[in-house]
């Protein structure tokens, strides 16, 4: 299925102060998901921190957090882990459109 997804996009933003270069915009692979599950799919490069990454369900911005939506770790903080048990995420499905925006500095 992942050949369906749209490719990734990215825009330079050419800042001298190397806080922010780049806007990347992926879609990831969505799943069935009813509980705390780290998505498989993972993001391509690493975001200059967790702040700096927004996800949309299904065109909708979700919340970050312990408790919220999901949350970014793993190695680098590319991992998502979607919070359908203890958090307010609803069940993710395999239909579901996901797409992330976040900054990276190369």
């Amino acid at each position: 299925m992942a050949e369906n997804l749209p490719q990734q996009r990215s825009i330079n933003l050419g800042t001298e102060e190397g806080i922010l270069s780049v806007l990347r915009d992926e879609a990831i692979a969505a799943e069935n998901i009813a509980v705390d599950q780290a998505l498989a799919d993972t993001l391509n490069f690493t975001p200059i921190s967790v702040q700096a990454v927004i996800l949309f369900l299904n065109g909708v911005r979700q919340t970050q957090g312990v408790g919220a939506d999901y949350t970014m770790g793993g190695a680098n903080n590319r991992t998502i882990t979607w919070l359908a048990a203890t958090g307010t995420a609803v069940d993710m499905l395999v239909t579901d459109s996901v797409d992330v925006n976040y900054g990276t500095d190369a």
